[in-house]
């Protein structure tokens, strides 16, 4: 049986203005994208990764608010303070440059690889065997920040986390 990973790191530090909104829309996009491939008889978990506690305690109400169960789980990557600081001035100038009309600035380069190397390293650690698919294999076509399958059959003594 193989079961598909999917994941979705989110850099907010908080949730002010659309921040929410957005994660949102991510956990439900997790959601759905593992309901669809459940309601194929295919094995799937959603991983949503967040920078911050408040950010964690949102996403896991939403677990509980819209029942989604072990569908959509929450992870949280903690940045040290040097990259708090460089996450923190990063947004700083993409809102500054925003505000101003300059979306040039709008750039999240480093929450983006933050984010991602966070998510992949915690899904790796759950699942040591999984491959990574190509972005033309993603469910719904949705740009996902990781997906992977692991195939459970071959895997002697595996269990889903």
């Amino acid at each position: 049986m193989k079961t598909h990973i999917l994941g979705m790191a989110k850099s907010s530090l908080s949730l002010e203005g659309a921040k929410s909104s957005k994660l949102e829309l991510d956990f439900f996009k997790l959601a759905f994208a593992v309901a669809a491939l459940r309601e194929n008889n295919e094995e799937a978990f959603g991983y949503l990764l967040v920078v911050s506690e408040v950010a964690k305690k949102r996403a896991e109400y939403w677990v509980n608010k819209y029942k989604t169960g072990d569908r959509v789980k929450v992870l949280i990557a903690v940045p040290s303070s040097e990259q708090l600081i460089d996450l923190t001035a990063e947004k700083s100038k993409n809102a500054n440059g925003i505000y101003n009309g300059e979306t040039s600035f709008s750039v999240a380069k480093l929450g983006m690889e933050f984010g991602e190397a966070a998510l992949r390293k915690q899904i790796e650690a759950l699942y040591p065997h999984i491959a990574i698919r190509d972005k033309s294999e993603y469910p719904q076509s949705i740009n996902w920040d990781y997906y992977g399958i692991v195939d459970i059959q071959n895997k002697v003594g595996f269990s889903a986390p």
